[in-house]
C-alpha cells in the first residue's frame, strides 16, 4: 500500500511488475553484495554491540561494587544502557540518511534499488542478534518483547539479503522510528 501511494501505479500494475521482476531476478542479492556488505555488516554490528555491552557491564559492575558481577540489577542496567545507546545511534543515522532520500523514485528503485542502504537492515539485524539472547537468557525479558526482537530479525533480513528489499524506506523504519524507543528505555 505504501509503495502504491508513492509510485502512482495501481495495485494490479504493481503486482504484475513485482511478479515480472521477481521472475527475472534472484530472491537474494548478488553473492558479491552479500559477501562484501550484508554478512560482514551484520557480524560487525553484532560483535560491536556485544563488546559495547561487555564494557558497559564492567562500568556498571565497578559502580555497583556491592552487587555481584552478574546480578540481575547489573544485567538489567547493562541491557537498558546498551539499548538506549544503540537506539539513539540508529535514530541519528536514520534521520541523517532519511533527510537525503529523493522523494520521487521509480517503482523499481523503491523495490530493489538503494543497495547502499543494506547497512540499515544489517545494523538492526546485528543489534537484535544481541538483544534477543541477552533478553532471553540474562534479563528474563517479557514474551512480547522477545517476539518483537524475533520479528525485527526476520523483517531486517529482507532489506539486508533480498533483491526486493524495499531499502528506500529502511532509514525510516530501521532508524528514525528507533528514536521513539529511546524514552521507553530510559
Amino acid at each position: 500500500i505504501l509503495i502504491t501511494m508513492t509510485s502512482g501505479l495501481s495495485f494490479q500494475e504493481e503486482y504484475d511488475l513485482v511478479k515480472s521482476y521477481s521472475q527475472e531476478y534472484s530472491v537474494l542479492l548478488p553473492w558479491e553484495t552479500l559477501r562484501d556488505e550484508a554478512i560482514p555488516g551484520v557480524l560487525k554490528v553484532t560483535v560491536f554491540v556485544y563488546i559495547m555491552s561487555f564494557v558497559i557491564h564492567g562500568v556498571v559492575a565497578w559502580r555497583n561494587k556491592e552487587e555481584k558481577w552478574n546480578s540481575k540489577q547489573n544485567l538489567k542496567a547493562v541491557y537498558l544502557v546498551t539499548n538506549a545507546i544503540v537506539n539513539l545511534l540508529l535514530a541519528v543515522v536514520g534521520i541523517y540518511y532519511f533527510r537525503d532520500l529523493p522523494t520521487s523514485q521509480s517503482f523499481e528503485e523503491l523495490m530493489a534499488g538503494r543497495v547502499d542502504l543494506v547497512f540499515m537492515g544489517a545494523c538492526q539485524l546485528g543489534y537484535n542478534l544481541w538483544a534477543f539472547p541477552y533478553g532471553l537468557f540474562l534479563v528474563n525479558e517479557s514474551l512480547p518483547m522477545l517476539c518483537h526482537h524475533l520479528g525485527v530479525i526476520f523483517v531486517a533480513g529482507i532489506p539486508t539479503f533480498c533483491t526486493l528489499g524495499i531499502r528506500h524506506y529502511a532509514p525510516f523504519f530501521f532508524g528514525v522510528i528507533e528514536g521513539s524507543s529511546v524514552p521507553l528505555v530510559v
